[in-house]
């Protein structure tokens, strides 16, 4: 009820301007003291001496599993990011009072693309950017390719449904973990020699480049390594270059996007059965551009 009623009335819009850390620090204070007045009493505790002591700010909110208002903004800027992301082209107006740039212009953002004519916007959103990157490997990996860049996954159709499919709530997670380390965990100190098979695994790339020449570029996680095939290399899931549209070829499902189609396509290779009509909301089919089989030479009359 709080979460519905009094969180969501405080930082409510505030996701669409531009506040300043003096602004935070007065939504945090007012969040924190909702919070100690639920609490009625237990936000304090007796140390070894006896003297009564009060929880932090920090504390408090892990109490009641709620993120900074810092962070809650930021996952819902960022989730309005991946809205953008999916939709590109329903969200003209507000990239173009965001970035300065039309639809008509060629890519996004030609006309601000320099660091020094970023509107404000533009700066808290790549700050945004850059905060899930330092918690997400997906996003990290996303970062170094776009450096640093929103304006670039805009303009790239792959980067953007790379984008859209990050989980934004990991800066959540990150805030409010205790860190409580697992059961039975061995712990090295720092005077231990660690083995060959101690040391943390590394990710290679394995792909070939036509002079036959691996690649060889390592990786610290799995998601890393497959975002780097995807985009440095262009390899997907064979599936996905045939989904032209925003419905199946195998089953005539449509959805929102052709990216909801190709995750839909995805999950059907894998499980090996293509499940009809599982989407919340039935929209009509769109043709695109280019009627051509991505496979073959073959020409298409109609989708």
């Amino acid at each position: 009820m709080f979460l519905g009623l009094v969180y969501n009335s405080l930082v409510s819009g505030l996701e669409e301007y531009v506040l300043s850390p003096s602004h935070i620090r007065r939504l945090d204070v007012q969040l924190c003291k909702f919070l100690r007045s639920m609490m009625k009493g237990g936000a304090s505790y007796l140390d070894d001496r006896g003297q009564r002591r009060q929880l932090t700010s920090q504390q408090v909110r892990k109490a009641w599993s709620i993120s900074s208002v810092h962070v809650e903004l930021a996952v819902r800027r960022l989730r309005l990011l991946a809205a953008w992301c999916r939709r590109p082209r329903h969200h003209d107006q507000a990239i173009t009072a965001v970035w300065g740039t039309t639809k008509v212009e060629e890519g996004y953002g030609v006309d601000r693309s320099r660091e020094d004519s970023l509107t404000p916007w533009a700066r808290q959103f790549d700050a945004d950017f850059r905060m899930l990157a330092d918690h997400s490997d997906q996003a990290a990996a996303l970062w170094e390719a776009t450096g640093g860049s929103f304006l670039v996954v805009l303009s790239s159709a792959e980067f953007a449904e790379e984008f859209s499919n990050i989980d934004m709530s990991v800066l959540r997670a990150q805030e409010l973990s205790v860190q409580i380390p697992p059961e039975k965990l061995q712990v090295v100190s720092s005077g231990d020699e660690l083995s060959e098979g101690d040391l943390q695994e590394e990710y290679k790339c394995a792909w070939l480049h036509p002079s036959g020449e691996m690649c060889g570029m390592t990786f610290k996680t799995y998601n890393a390594l497959s975002l780097h095939t995807r985009l440095g290399h262009k390899l997907r899931c064979p599936i996905t270059p045939f989904i032209v549209a925003n419905q199946c070829p195998w089953c005539s499902s449509t959805f929102w996007s052709r990216s909801s189609a190709s995750q839909h396509a995805r999950l059907a290779f894998k499980a090996g059965i293509c499940r009809v009509d599982r989407s919340r909301w039935s929209p009509s089919a769109r043709t695109p551009a280019s009627l051509q089989c991505p496979g073959c030479d073959f020409v298409a009359t109609e989708l």
